[in-house]
């Protein structure tokens, strides 16, 4: 004779049942983020280079005259450590610098090269994808020290609305909604940062919602690297070594306007900082 299922065997088949909707669904929403973001268009308002090798060097002791700024022929290793320390290794170059609020500001190109690996039963699968792009960087002096954060234009993920919040949704300002529909925070260092980003700096950031900011310690870096609405960078990159290429160098005639909107956000912040500490 069959025995029925006692009743805490249907519980666990049907909380077997939601564990697998909660998880696939998880993974298909991941999946439908992905592939959202690959083709919403970001459009930079800065005109851009084909390829970092195209960009007219010639043409930076004029900007360096325009800027106020000086040609470096090296690069100092305090610009490359900030860059290392906020963005991960990357190499600068076409270096513009000159003396800023008790530090250095450096305007310049970045070059990052990066290598994801895919594994398999046997086997394993690397890309690698090159990021050119522009940038201007503060690095301060003994005296001045920043909280850790990262302010990126809000794409609406709903990843990290759904997995991400103690770290990207961390700092809210409810009395400024324009500002979070145009910008995410990312920290750990959630109330340091909230006093920082006073009405004043959330003005100027939102006047610059497309740039992205990434502060730590005493250095802030300023770049124009977003989503210009490729699809799958392996269709549409070109290659070099076997590298996929996405190059977002901003072109010499707009180095001018680009560092005039990316100084902006690290003056006020510098201001901020000046005030809270």
């Amino acid at each position: 004779m069959m025995q029925t299922l006692p009743w805490y065997g249907y519980q666990f088949f049907a909380f077997v049942g939601i564990f697998v909707l909660v998880v696939g669904g998880i993974i298909v929403t991941a999946i439908i983020d992905a592939i959202r973001l690959k083709y919403v268009k970001h459009p930079s308002r800065f005109s851009r280079v084909e390829r970092l090798e195209s960009f007219q060097r010639e043409k930076l002791p004029e900007i360096a005259r325009t800027l106020g700024m000086e040609v470096m022929e090296t690069v100092p290793a305090r610009v490359q450590d900030a860059v290392d320390a906020n963005l991960g290794f990357g190499r600068a170059s076409d270096l513009l610098a000159r003396p800023y609020a008790k530090g250095t500001l450096s305007l310049c190109n970045l070059r990052t090269r990066r290598t994801t690996r895919m594994n398999r039963p046997d086997s394993y699968v690397e890309t690698t994808k090159v990021e050119e792009y522009t940038c201007l960087v503060f690095t301060g002096g003994k005296e001045t020290e920043f909280p850790s954060f990262n302010l990126t234009p809000n794409q609406h993920s709903l990843m990290i609305k759904l997995l991400n919040q103690h770290v990207w949704g961390a700092v809210q300002y409810e009395e400024d909604p324009e500002f979070h529909q145009k910008i995410v925070i990312g920290t750990l260092e959630p109330e340091d940062v909230r006093s920082l980003l006073t009405p004043d700096v959330r003005a100027v950031l939102k006047e610059n919602a497309d740039l992205r900011t990434s502060v730590f310690g005493r250095s802030i870096i300023v770049y124009d690297y977003g989503n210009t609405g490729k699809s799958f960078h392996f269709f549409t990159s070109r290659k070099d070594g076997g590298a996929y290429v996405d190059c977002e160098v901003i072109s010499t005639e707009d180095w001018p306007r680009f560092y005039e909107a990316a100084e902006s956000i690290i003056q006020c912040l510098i201001a901020a900082r000046q005030r809270v500490s």
